[in-house]
């Protein structure tokens, strides 16, 4: 099947680089463009951000405290010893 679309000189540009280099045709480099960016696409449709975020292998820094909002003591705590320095 053709398609038509179009590019801007930049993304020509950019198509030509990557043909030249690779070996590859220009048109075997687009069409795996599309089936990588839609496939990318339609599986993370119906995800939250989070799921996608985890699902990137984003891994969250363990610093070993809990969120502050899950613990309401040493919340106020820590914001009674802020205000205690400020006022000294």
């Amino acid at each position: 099947m053709v398609s038509s679309f179009r590019l801007t000189t930049n993304e020509e540009r950019l198509l030509q680089l990557a043909a030249s280099r690779t070996g590859k045709s220009r048109s075997e480099i687009v069409r795996k463009a599309v089936q990588t960016y839609c496939r990318q696409l339609l599986d993370s449709e119906g995800q939250t951000p989070y799921e996608r975020l985890m699902a990137s292998g984003f891994k969250p820094v363990d610093l070993g405290e809990t969120d502050l909002s899950y613990n309401k003591e040493k919340q106020r705590r820590l914001i009674h010893e802020r205000l205690s320095k400020s006022n000294r």
